[in-house]
This record gives structure tokens, sequence and C-alpha cells, in this order.
């Protein structure tokens, strides 16, 4: 038993990587949901699952004093991968997409903050996250949340009878005359834009955020993550004359 505990902090940050994949499966692959929303409520299930074990697997590594290499390796590593699947899938899935060069500069900056922890490990210089990448961490995982949180009302919309006579109405009148047999992803923007004008008595301009409210949260988090990447190079760049000069004493 002591032994499950004390690999207890490693599993945890495994299983992050697990639920992550298994996320992307019911995500892109959950056509066999009978509800979209049911399908969606999973997803989210999933993913706050996934955030929570950042946190888990730390309080349990400091709780049983095992802080290891491994894990201050593999947790980070464990972060960006979650991170990283969601944004992706965001790209490729509708209703809700992201402006494709924000998640570049996320990717990015994730990358290259891996690539300078590598080459402070070879220069015998190990700098740790500051509060400002675990800032930044919270605030993906938070607008993350919030944007699949918003995929699952809008499938709750999808599911829902009235819309469903909606589609069959913009069918009939050959507005969109596929609308009654679109899937979830297939209805456009214009189409949730129309609905939601009809049914909360707001003006096309106002639904039209629907659209724009996720890039906005994500402009936001982009910043900031760009942000925290400089001022992580900037904590390094004194590291590597040192480190240059403890590999030359080595030889």
């Amino acid at each position: 038993m002591r032994g499950v505990f004390v690999y207890l902090p490693n599993i945890i940050t495994f299983l992050r990587v697990v639920l992550t994949l298994v996320l992307l499966y019911v995500w892109f692959f959950g056509e066999w949901f009978v509800l979209e929303s049911v399908r969606f409520l999973t997803v989210l299930i999933l993913y706050s699952l996934a955030a929570v074990t950042d946190y888990l697997d730390g309080f349990f590594a400091r709780y049983y004093n095992r802080v290891s290499t491994l894990g201050k390796w593999f947790d980070p590593i464990a972060d960006k991968v979650l991170v990283l699947a969601v944004f992706v899938g965001f790209l490729f899935y509708p209703p809700i997409r992201l402006w494709w060069w924000m998640v570049a500069l996320i990717a990015v900056r994730e990358v290259w903050v891996i690539g300078l922890r590598v080459f402070n490990r070879t220069t015998y210089f190990s700098i740790a996250s500051d509060q400002h990448a675990k800032v930044k961490t919270f605030l993906q995982m938070a607008s993350q949340f919030l944007l699949i949180l918003m995929l699952f009302v809008t499938a709750i919309v999808y599911d829902s009878t009235s819309f469903k006579e909606y589609l069959a109405l913009e069918s009939s009148r050959d507005a969109l005359p596929a609308a009654r047999t679109m899937t979830f992803e297939e209805v456009p923007f214009s189409v949730w834009e129309h609905y939601f004008s009809l049914t909360l008595g707001l003006p096309v301009t106002w639904a039209a955020l629907y659209r724009h409210i996720p890039n906005i949260l994500i402009f936001i988090t982009t910043c900031v993550t760009v942000y925290s990447g400089i001022l992580y190079t900037y904590k390094v760049i004194p590291y590597w004359k040192l480190g240059s000069q403890a590999r030359r004493k080595t030889k």
C-alpha cells in the first residue's frame, strides 16, 4: 500500500493524459451519443476531472514529500498536452471557432518553454515555474472550461424541440434547405445568431457576440501566456552564462 502512495502523484499526472485522450475521443468521435447535450456534458466532466488532477498531483507530492524529478518534468508536460489538445480541438470543431494565430502563439510559447527547461538541465540549472506561469495555467484552464461550457449550453439548445422546429421551418422556406438534417457541428454561425436573436429578442449584432466572446476570452489568455513566456525567458538568460562556465569547469 505504501508503494502506491509513493507513486500516487505521478499516477495522477498520468491519469490527466489519459483523461485528455478520452475527452478528445468523446468530443470528435462521440456520434453514438443519443443527445449532443449528454455528449458535451461528458466532455465537460472529463475536462473538469483532468483540470482537478493538476492540483491533486502537486498536493499529494507535497503531502507525502514525493516531489520527484520525473514529476517536475511530467506534470508541466501533462498540463501542456491537455491545454494544447483542447485549443487545437476548438480550431476544427464548430460552432465555436478560435482564431488560429492565437492558438499558434500559445503552442509556440509552450514548446519554447519546454525547450528552455531541457536546455537548463544541460547547463546544470533548473529554473522552477513562478507565479506568472501558475496564473497562466489557471487562466488557460478556466477559459477552456468556459468554452466547453458554452458548447454544452449550445448543445442543449440544439437538442431542444424549439430549435428543431426552427430548423424545420428554415428548411421548408428554402432559406436553408439542408437545415432539417444538420448535425450539431454542421449548423453555421449565421443560424445560431439568427435563432438567438429571435428567441432572446436581441438585435442580430448583439446575438453575434456568441461568435466573438470566445475569441475575446482567448485573446486575453494568449496575452498572459505570451507574457509569462517572455518573463521566463528573461529569468533564465543569466543562468546560461553560469551554465557555460560550469560546463567548462567539468571538462
